[in-house]
């Protein structure tokens, strides 16, 4: 859910400042779905990392629950809070620790860009604004209502990797 991936990430992060090819004041993280939330609880916790691109992020677990009790047909009370009680007695931490709502505001100055479809069952769609909201400056959304889970880089994959590559050029300068 987050809670030990950020680890993972940490010794990506590591690995790549023992590369002689990566400039260590341009590195940058773009996570989708889960490794969103995680690319913005490692970055809100690092401030190595100069920008984020967050794609389908969720806002808390409470809420991912939620929005995939919905997609599944049933009731999220009394499913989802009895979900999430379990899921912090199986993994042994309280889920307001993995929560990017709460930790994405610790990223400013540096920017975040987050990417929301509006149709998206797997995470809340309202969670796009609701971040970007909570984040500081500099901030970007992309929000298209047209949009599912994930699609940015499938159904519009030019337009992703162009405002992708803008985003992470415009923030990391420099030599390539």
């Amino acid at each position: 859910f987050g809670h030990d991936e950020v680890r993972d990430v940490e010794a990506a992060y590591q690995y790549l400042l023992t590369r002689s090819e990566v400039d260590p004041e341009r590195i940058g993280w773009l996570g989708n779905s889960m490794g969103s939330a995680t690319a913005l609880l490692y970055a809100a916790e690092n401030p190595a990392i100069k920008a984020v691109v967050a794609q389908s992020p969720y806002t808390t677990l409470e809420d991912m629950v939620q929005a995939n009790v919905r997609r599944l047909g049933f009731p999220t009370f009394p499913l989802a809070p009895m979900m999430v009680f379990f899921i912090e007695r199986k993994f042994g931490f309280p889920v307001d620790t993995i929560a990017p709502i709460r930790h994405i505001g610790q990223i400013s100055p540096r920017p975040v860009l987050i990417l929301m479809g509006g149709k998206d069952t797997w995470v809340n769609p309202e969670g796009g604004q609701q971040l970007y909201a909570a984040a500081g400056e500099p901030r970007e959304l992309w929000f298209d209502p047209a949009m599912g889970h994930l699609e940015f880089h499938e159904k519009r994959a030019a337009e992703f990797e162009e405002r992708v590559v803008a985003f992470f050029d415009r923030y990391l300068p420099g030599k390539p």
